[in-house]
């Protein structure tokens, strides 16, 4: 898929076109958000991008989902005591994104969970967007959707956080269960007051009890969720960096070791904790891109992943480090 993202003009139908196909298929953000940031309608938005696809603006070549690595896959599963790794074919050659591809081959494996999940944990961001776009049209059925992590934002943000977990429940036939809090507070007293309300407590309840947990691994940069959504500026994340932390699962801030890097910012952090998430039967982590090779290490090191999602250049990238 090319697209060539321009800043739109009154009148300028083909780049609003553009603006608008850039937005949903680079940018990942929903219908509602584009309308809201280019001050349109949904319905319009929806318009445009069936336009930009007939018009050719944007070129849609479809891979095959089996097209995997089988034998990186083998490997990834050894080197890292893995239950299973599923390693897409696809690469970044010609600077196309392969979250696509790799959101894909999650959804892809979790519609085909036996016996289909019924009660499903699961995070927020980018990659968890992806994937729930991925998720088709009663890919199982009364499945219940709970969130693991705090996801009300800190800032203005485009969509909503918990648009992932309403889409699954969405798709599978079922309902979905919010964490109505943010993802960090300014104390770790607020926190443990937050935790001790009973409508939290038994969310956070519910999401302890989920057997199967889906989650992306978080790369620490200016551009990385938490630090958009307003929760991190940028010398907090330079002091992360500094202290060692590579990336993040489910808001916890982790060394390429696998260890907690902050122990205060932890304290403030919502949800889970990376002990809740081991519990679990199954752990499905997603990523995609080299640029995350130490965040998802991290993550494998952390021992919360039984399944890994990758693309080719990352699981390449995984061995070599490892």
């Amino acid at each position: 898929m090319s697209i060539t993202p321009l800043a739109p003009e009154p009148g300028d139908q083909e780049t609003l076109m553009s603006q608008v196909a850039y937005l949903y298929y680079e940018e990942m953000l929903t219908q509602e958000a584009i309308a809201r940031r280019l001050q349109v309608t949904r319905w319009k938005v929806g318009r445009l991008l069936r336009a930009a696809r007939e018009q050719g603006i944007v070129e849609i070549s479809i891979r095959h989902v089996d097209s995997r690595s089988v034998e990186l896959e083998q490997e990834i599963v050894k080197l890292f005591g893995l239950d299973r790794a599923f390693v897409t074919g696809l690469s970044s050659a010609g600077g196309n994104s392969t979250l696509p591809a790799v959101a894909r081959r999650a959804a892809h494996h979790l519609a085909a969970l036996t016996p289909a999940p019924l009660l499903l944990g699961t995070s927020w961001g980018r990659t968890m967007t992806a994937v729930a776009r991925a998720l088709p049209e009663g890919w199982t059925s009364d499945v219940h959707v709970v969130q693991m992590n705090g996801a009300l934002t800190a800032g203005v943000v485009e969509g909503q956080q918990n648009d992932p977990a309403f889409q699954m429940s969405r798709t599978g036939g079922g309902r979905c269960t919010m964490l109505p809090v943010p993802a960090i507070v300014d104390k770790p007293e607020v926190r443990e007051g937050l935790e001790r309300d009973s409508t939290i407590a038994n969310v956070l309840s519910l999401a302890r009890q989920a057997p199967i947990a889906l989650f992306g691994i978080g790369l620490l940069d200016e551009d990385s969720v938490l630090a958009t959504s307003g929760y991190l500026d940028r010398d907090q994340v330079l002091s992360l960096q500094h202290a060692g932390a590579v990336g993040d699962v489910i808001g916890r801030f982790l060394s390429v070791d696998g260890a907690v890097v902050d122990e205060q910012l932890d304290s403030r952090t919502l949800g889970l904790s990376l002990d809740e998430l081991r519990e679990k039967d199954e752990r499905i982590a997603v990523a995609h891109g080299t640029a995350k090779v130490f965040a998802t290490l991290a993550a494998l090191r952390a021992g919360v992943v039984s399944t890994l999602v990758v693309d080719e250049e990352l699981a390449q990238s995984l061995v070599e480090v490892a």
